[in-house]
């Protein structure tokens, strides 16, 4: 062991008191964050407090089993105060890629609650072949003399509120309010049309932060699954005049997550959007591979279907 001095000895006895103090200090800071209480209106939330706002406990149809199941969906849903008519909606980054130019959507689940209004009208929707993308996907099937799409005006549905996903890496409380929005058009895509083929093939093509454009890969399984289905595109306009009048929604903080419960029995937010994500492109049963990729794929910052 070195030699050290008499007066060197304090020095370092008091230089190791400081470190372990400000140490301490620095973990008693992090561990100190407050938590909100119930409550409190934040501006951030979890899909519980979204769904809960829309549909308050107290109310009838909120514990009956077609509850649960017609309200596991993420794309939108209908409220308490207007059954049957589309309420919110939740997006997920990177999953309609012309939402924040042209604020279009894409879905193919609660279709039933999109509204529909007589009369057929051309849709200002770029299809994929305006966009200068391929408007062929992988191993694409389809009954070219079908009738492909239908646009219907939308006059009478109520605004609708739009969250956004942030993707913010462990968070609970992943969705922001975009804001409140008319539908201005929407337009019905059949099954294995052309018009879809080249739609899906506009979905599924991103670009990156750079501007660079990434196309994603599907195998023939998941294409046809996604082929066989009715799809709708959604044209949103932002309603200033709803905006101005509701104001952003006071959604109730709920309670964070339960502490009786261990940390390895809980599921993460992202574990539970990926297993959702995978009911609504109609995977029933998820297995635990299913949501582990899907949960890597979301923490990626990547699209999801």
């Amino acid at each position: 062991m070195a030699y050290v001095p008499p007066h060197m000895r304090k020095k370092r006895v008091s230089e190791s008191n400081t470190t372990d103090t400000n140490g301490d200090q620095n973990k008693n800071k992090e561990n100190s964050k407050p938590e909100l209480p119930p409550g409190y209106h934040t501006t951030t939330f979890s899909v519980e407090e979204i769904e809960k706002y829309f549909w308050p406990e107290g109310h009838p149809q909120v514990e009956s089993p077609e509850y649960r199941v017609s309200h596991s969906k993420t794309l939108h849903d209908d409220s308490a105060a207007q059954p049957g008519r589309l309420a919110f909606v939740l997006l997920f980054q990177g999953a309609n890629p012309q939402w924040m130019t042209e604020n279009v959507i894409y879905t193919k689940s609660c279709l039933e609650l999109l509204p529909q209004a007589s009369g057929v009208e051309n849709t200002n929707v770029k299809t994929a072949e305006e966009s200068g993308k391929s408007t062929e996907g992988p191993h694409v099937k389809r009954n070219d003399s079908s009738q492909g799409s239908r646009s219907e005006g939308a006059t009478t549905a109520p605004p609708v509120a739009v969250f956004y996903h942030r993707l913010k890496r462990g968070s609970e409380r992943p969705f922001i309010f975009n804001g409140w929005y008319s539908i201005e058009k929407v337009t019905l895509l059949e099954p294995q049309s052309k018009e879809l083929a080249r739609t899906l093939e506009l979905k599924w093509t991103i670009r990156d932060k750079y501007g660079k454009t990434i196309k994603r890969e599907r195998d023939e399984d998941k294409w046809q699954a996604s082929m066989n289905q009715k799809w709708a595109v959604v044209k949103l306009a932002k309603d200033e005049a709803a905006q101005k009048e509701r104001g952003d929604p006071k959604i109730e903080r709920l309670p964070d997550s339960d502490s009786n419960v261990t940390t390895a029995e809980k599921k993460s937010v992202q574990e539970m959007l990926a297993e959702m994500r995978l009911k609504d492109t109609g995977v029933s049963s998820p297995t635990p591979q299913d949501a582990k990729e899907m949960t890597e794929r979301i923490s990626a910052g990547g699209p999801v279907d």
